[in-house]
């Protein structure tokens, strides 16, 4: 594994090797909590055979107990020789990405570019409660990425959730590339006909606004994209004359 990283770029430290006493749940568990530490940034798991109560049990301590990266390997995986090779480098690239490294990237023209996403879950209308979801490029390569959820019942309460989304978004921008993005591109979901005044009154001026809580010479270009797919506009291409029976068809791509 070390050998396949080191080729790939990646630099693995020497592990720590903990063997378990027998093949229960519990003796799985106690032996990672017990080797779980703040310098650790992976802990690998090899199963002797697959059981799925214990996989989610070593998740729910990996992600909720005490979090950290994890990857569990079944140990017949890595039994043919013929296909170990191709095999590790696979799990190596999954591991990469768990750790928050990219496997490949695409030329974006801009060099200084955010790229944002924002979408809202309305709930029923008794509990008057809505979800904002939100997701934002935190480097100019587009493959590291931040995101924050939001809670409002009112137009004005998730615009100030997504005012508090785009600074941390900003933030975090600065914190992995040295600098603030120079242009940003919103993509807006979930929004009808009748919803795009609030998008203009309510949103934009938000997000504007976090662009002044860093500064007044902080002066982003900003592009907001609604996206629909409750299109009633609907093409045809007439032939003829437009007489009482048009001939219609679809239009030339």
């Amino acid at each position: 594994m070390r050998k396949m990283c080191s080729q790939m770029g990646m630099k693995v430290y020497p592990g720590r090797l903990v063997k378990v006493s027998e093949n229960r749940n519990e003796s799985f568990l106690d032996a990672l909590r017990s080797t779980i530490a703040p310098q650790l940034q992976l802990v690998v798991i090899f199963f002797p055979s697959l059981r799925s109560d214990r996989y989610a049990a070593i998740k729910k301590v990996c992600c909720i107990e005490r979090p950290i990266t994890s990857q569990v390997i079944q140990s017949r995986t890595l039994s043919r020789p013929e296909k170990a090779r191709s095999i590790i480098k696979k799990i190596a690239m999954q591991i990469n990405c768990k750790l928050g490294g990219a496997l490949w990237g695409l030329a974006i023209p801009f060099e200084k570019l955010m790229v944002c996403g924002m979408d809202v879950y309305h709930g029923p209308a008794q509990k008057q409660v809505s979800v904002m979801g939100f997701v934002a490029t935190s480097d100019p390569q587009q493959t590291t990425w931040y995101s924050r959820v939001g809670f409002g019942g009112t137009n004005q309460e998730l615009a100030d959730n997504l005012r508090v989304c785009m600074g941390g978004a900003l933030k975090k921008y600065l914190e992995a590339s040295g600098f603030y993005p120079d242009r940003i591109i919103m993509f807006r979901d979930g929004v009808g006909d009748g919803q795009l005044k609030m998008t203009q009154e309510f949103e934009v001026p938000q997000m504007l606004q976090s662009f002044g809580d860093l500064g007044l010479s902080y002066k982003p270009k900003l592009t907001v994209v609604v996206c629909q797919k409750r299109i009633m506009t609907r093409i045809f291409s007439v032939q003829g004359n437009l007489g009482c029976n048009p001939r219609l068809q679809n239009p030339l791509p």
